[in-house]
């Protein structure tokens, strides 16, 4: 809806909606497809952004959107570089229950998902559940 009705909305509604999508984005409980959503939601208002909005407005909002990029990227590195380090650890059959724990406490409630998938289908991108 949103994606619709973008030439239609104000500078203010527009800011909220990157806004929240920019906080869903680090939500660690809702899945990568729904985080590509996100980030698709976001860079389809930044044109209107700097059709609408102050020159000042647009460099802030923008700049918004960048950082939220950023953090996400390194977000991912993150959880790249534990999962790598997951996958080592197995190889040479080194217990990993104390890093999921750590991993799982530092997380907010939810986000137990990916304790459950095996390393190697989170890097490869494979379903771990099939719902029939």
């Amino acid at each position: 809806m949103v994606h619709h009705l973008r030439n239609e909305l104000s500078v203010e509604q527009i800011t909220r909606i990157v806004q929240m999508y920019s906080r869903m984005l680090h939500n660690p409980a809702l899945g990568n497809n729904m985080h590509l959503l996100f980030a698709k939601m976001i860079f389809g208002l930044a044109d209107v952004v700097v059709n609408k909005d102050t020159p000042q407005g647009t460099s802030r909002l923008i700049g918004a959107i960048f950082r939220t990029c950023l953090e996400r990227l390194e977000a991912l590195s993150t959880v790249q570089d534990e999962i790598m380090a997951s996958m080592e650890r197995q190889k040479t059959n080194e217990p990993t229950v104390s890093d999921m724990i750590l991993i799982e406490k530092a997380r907010p409630a939810g986000g137990a998902v990916f304790a459950a998938e095996k390393p190697e289908d989170v890097l490869h991108g494979k379903p771990s559940m099939q719902i029939t």
